[in-house]
This record gives C-alpha cells, sequence and structure tokens, in this order.
C-alpha cells in the first residue's frame, strides 16, 4: 500500500480470486461513507505458491476455480501468478532426504499431503492455463517481486482508467462488484 498510495489497497474477502481491482465513484458529498458504486477493472489475479498449485490440482480446486474464472462477468483479463524461486516455475524434483522425510508419515493420507506433484505436470499444467484457457501465467520469484509485479499492474490499469468508458464518458457494459461476487460465489458452481 505505501507504493500505492493510503486508499489504493483494501483488503476484503472475494469470493473468486486473490486480487481483484474496482474503480470507485465517491458517495454523494465526498468521500466519506461508502463508495456511490464498485465496478470491476477486468482484470483479476489468482496466486499460487507451487505447494499450492501442486494441492489444487490434488484435490480438484484447480480445475473448479478456473471454470469459475472462466465464467466471471466483468473480467478483461486473468493473471495466474506462481510464486517461488528455482528453475522452471520454481520447482525442483525431491532429494532423497526430502523423499525420505515426506515418506515417513504414515498411512495413505500422509503420504498424499507431503506429496509435491513433479515439475513436469505442473509446467504442463501453467502452459494449459495459458494457451488453452487463455489467462496470463506469471512467475515470480518471491513476495517482493509479487508485489512488484502488482505494482506495476496497478499503475498499468490506472492509466487505462474504468472499463467500459465511451465516448460519451459513461460506463456502458462495465459490471457493478455486487454482480461479480454474486455470479462467482462457490455455491453458484457446486
Amino acid at each position: 500500500a505505501k507504493h500505492l498510495g493510503a486508499d489504493a489497497v483494501e483488503g476484503r474477502s472475494l469470493p473468486l480470486g486473490d486480487v481483484l481491482w474496482l474503480w470507485r465513484e465517491d458517495a454523494p458529498g465526498g468521500a466519506d461513507g461508502p463508495p456511490a458504486s464498485e465496478l470491476v477493472a477486468g482484470w483479476v489475479i489468482e496466486r499460487k505458491t507451487f505447494h499450492d498449485l501442486s494441492a489444487s490440482i490434488v484435490d480438484g480446486r484447480y480445475d473448479e476455480q478456473k471454470i469459475r474464472l472462466l465464467e466471471a462477468p466483468g473480467l478483461d483479463g486473468v493473471v495466474y501468478l506462481v510464486e517461488g524461486s528455482g528453475p522452471l516455475f520454481g520447482v525442483s524434483e525431491l532429494t532423497a532426504a526430502e523423499r525420505s522425510a515426506a515418506s515417513a508419515g504414515r498411512g495413505f493420507g500422509q503420504r498424499l499431503l507431503s506429496a509435491s506433484l513433479p515439475t513436469k505436470t505442473l509446467s504442463t499444467t501453467a502452459s494449459h492455463t495459458q494457451l488453452i484457457s487463455g489467462f496470463h501465467v506469471v512467475h515470480t520469484t518471491s513476495t517482493t517481486h509479487s508485489l512488484a509485479f502488482l505494482v506495476a499492474m496497478h499503475r498499468a490499469l490506472t492509466e487505462l482508467g474504468p472499463p467500459g468508458l465511451g465516448a460519451r464518458g459513461d460506463l456502458e457494459g462495465a459490471v457493478p462488484y455486487r454482480d461479480y461476487a454474486e455470479r462467482t460465489r462457490k455455491s453458484c458452481h457446486s
């Protein structure tokens, strides 16, 4: 927030995605009180560490989230931000010591919980996400790198201006946040 200004960032629980940009129209009479309207700025980011990506593929969340993102109203683009250091999306094969530690647990469930999918599987998933689903896949090496990307994305969206801004200056076709939230709730797709 310190890179963008005090009012640029707000934390809230989102029904889908980890970062969503909104355009706000101030409440009548000034900036005090709730905004008169919030419009989806067209871009959402789903952030995953390599471990999170692996786990979401195994438990089915990856496919479920991808479908919901594809059906979400008001989006011009989806960024799948994969965070981690190392080669090829930050994933490397487990060392002998890591394999031993992972298999030290008892039972099928313990081995599943500590398992990590192979590099090739995660790379194929990232390629599919980009080439077939049409999402933008961005690899960052650290939280600091991810924050730098978010700041750059924010600045680019600020320069573009509100979505659907027509020649008359109206916001025809812009999607209110409440519509986005209602249509992307998990219960709508279960």
